[in-house]
């Protein structure tokens, strides 16, 4: 009697649907390969989702070579290094190297080479005083005709060639943290023309903002979004060009009263050059210490009609001002959520301090939210209090007392 079999794509639904496969947790792998074993049209399937995504980890020891992969990696790039079936299913490929393991990139090398299908590359390196292995650099060039996503955190490597980036045609998304020399402006910019950048200044090694424009310079129209930590504010910070872009966050430091004054003005120009913007993000990287008065520059107002989403991390507003731009309906109108710092400047004694928003401003926070749809949500987070506004459509949130008229800050 023959074995029944089901079309693929009633295994492919049944397969998607195993619990566990969730965005914060990791995809179920044991019941994947315990699916291969059920049939042979489940085999195929099955083997596509469990080879999908590898990661290879890893460790230290005691032995001369100091780092060598963990077991399971062992094993996997074994696999996949005497099965080409196998490692052409591999489409994202995740290589994490820890300190100083640079001498064992070779072996993470021959991965790159057996893997053919790679579209999405993700690298955690080291941090050596050496150069990229040019072994290593070579099978990273060689997948740039097909690689869709390259992630780099880590290392200060500088590219031996130049041009090495150029190598990515198709790039869609390229995310370079932590890292410096990636960013040197090059004769040239390359021709990819990207979805999605994020990137991050090295302190001890500062790069100009107008090397990352220079690098977009073939993406004016295609970025979709913008995402930079950036260690000293740019003195020029123009992005009218990217005329798609929806999406943008900045976190950067204020070293001086002078500069986030510069910065406010700067950031004004800034938003005013968005033309379909829908989520913008700013965050001070220092929790004290000086920061924009954006409310000066009417920074609220400033931003095109089409935001959805708007969050300020340690970059306190005046009520006074937020109470103005909820009362005016033409301000934001397409706003989702907006999410605020949670105290407020106080001046007094010849200086200015950060201290809770009162209680009573809170509350007339609150009354000014609810007329324009909002309501708002108090919690605490690790990193201080926040005030969450959200869109009461999109999530339905207990509404803060106005009963209390005490001056004691609001704890969930």
């Amino acid at each position: 009697m023959p074995t029944p079999s089901f079309p693929p794509e009633i295994i492919s639904a049944i397969l998607e649907e195993i619990p566990g496969k969730t965005r914060y947790s990791p995809p179920p792998r044991t019941s994947w390969a315990t699916c291969c074993l059920v049939s042979k049209s489940f085999l195929p399937i099955a083997q596509a989702l469990l080879y999908r995504e590898v990661r290879l980890d890893w460790e230290m020891t005691m032995a001369p070579t100091r780092f060598q992969l963990v077991k399971r990696s062992q094993l996997l790039l074994a696999s996949l290094v005497g099965n080409p079936d196998l490692a052409v299913l591999v489409k994202t490929l995740n290589i994490e190297v820890p300190g100083h393991g640079d001498e064992r990139l070779k072996e993470n090398s021959e991965a790159l080479t057996v893997c053919t299908a790679i579209t999405d590359l993700r690298l955690f390196l080291p941090s050596p005083s050496s150069p990229m292995p040019s072994t290593f650099e070579r099978a990273i060039a060689g997948l740039g005709p097909q690689l869709k996503s390259l992630e780099i955190s880590g290392g200060a490597w500088k590219p031996k060639s130049p041009e090495w980036l150029a190598n990515f045609r198709c790039l869609k998304r390229l995310s370079m943290t932590h890292t410096y020399g990636y960013l040197d402006p090059r004769p040239s910019p390359p021709a990819f023309e990207l979805e999605r950048f994020a990137g991050s200044q090295n302190m001890t090694k500062p790069v100009e903002f107008s090397a990352v424009t220079f690098m977009l310079s073939s993406s004016h129209s295609s970025l979709l979004e913008l995402d930079l930590s950036w260690s000293t504010f740019p003195t020029v910070f123009d992005l009218s060009a990217f005329t798609a872009l929806k999406t943008f966050r900045l976190a950067s430091m204020f070293s001086s009263a002078e500069k986030a004054h510069a910065a406010s003005t700067s950031l004004s120009a800034l938003v005013k050059s968005f033309a379909v913007l829908e989520e913008f993000s700013l965050s001070a990287m220092m929790r004290f210490g000086p920061t924009p008065a954006l409310e000066d520059v009417d920074i609220l107002r400033s931003f095109p009609s089409t935001l959805k989403s708007l969050e300020f991390s340690f970059i306190p507003f005046k009520t006074a001002y937020l109470l103005d731009v909820l009362a005016d309906p033409r301000c934001l109108p397409s706003l989702k959520s907006f999410d605020l710092d949670y105290k407020v400047k106080s001046e007094g004694d010849g200086e200015t301090r950060v201290v809770p928003r009162p209680r009573h401003e809170l509350n007339e926070i609150t009354r000014a939210a609810k007329e324009r749809g909002f309501e708002i949500d108090s919690e605490a987070l690790e990193e201080g209090r926040r005030l969450r506004i959200k869109d009461l459509v999109l999530r339905q949130v207990t509404a803060i007392s106005t009963d209390d008229k005490s001056e004691r800050p609001i704890v969930h």
